[in-house]
């Protein structure tokens, strides 16, 4: 099948139409609503890097806390598919009074200025997580460090408890939860610590 017979699936449309996840559905559309996606890609096969992907300026930034673990050139060809389909699906999706119809591919830059590195390749999947808060909300990255990873590490597990409790537990773990929830998990509020 060629580029021009191309049909994306029904869960593309959706994701473009902010109609997916269902149960987190925002009815945004992209282009129009949203101009801004935000990602985290596992590149090099060990290690994240966070995505924003300007969808009018036609560009995708990306944010790296340890640079020197993949080339420009090996970035490019991680990047390439979503270079590509992005512009595709803004094409099949948005309408041409309102977005020209381009396939051209996205730009791709790697922000090196005030972007907070990485000295623990442990961690660039929290900072791929913070880089992505950070520009959501649209605050500079101060305070992300390495000195701070374990705190942040477990202030994320346990907004991640609170979000989704009791539903995180498999139907096989049922019988172990049920022993283990007389267990006290103690508070970061615990005086007693």
């Amino acid at each position: 099948m060629g580029p021009k017979n191309f049909v994306f699936r029904d869960s593309y449309v959706k994701h473009a139409y902010g109609e997916f996840p269902e149960e987190s559905a925002m009815h945004k559309k992209w282009w129009i609503d949203v101009d801004n996606l935000y990602a985290c890609l596992f590149v090099n096969e060990n290690h994240w890097v966070a995505l924003d992907i300007d969808l009018q300026g036609n560009k995708i930034y990306i944010y790296d806390s340890i640079p020197s673990m993949v080339s420009d050139d090996q970035m490019a060809l991680e990047c390439l598919s979503l270079r590509q389909i992005i512009p595709a699906m803004l094409c099949d999706m948005i309408p041409e009074t309102i977005r020209k119809k381009s396939k051209h591919m996205l730009e791709l830059r790697r922000v090196k200025k005030n972007v907070s590195r990485n000295e623990n390749p442990g961690d660039c999947g929290m900072y791929a997580l913070k880089y992505i808060e950070c520009l959501a909300l649209g605050k500079a990255f101060d305070g992300l460090c390495d000195e701070n990873m374990l705190a942040l590490r477990i202030k994320l597990a346990a907004e991640l408890y609170d979000e989704v409790g009791e539903l995180a537990i498999p139907p096989n773990m049922s019988d172990s939860y049920s022993r283990a929830k007389d267990i006290k998990i103690p508070s970061l509020m615990d005086e007693s610590l």
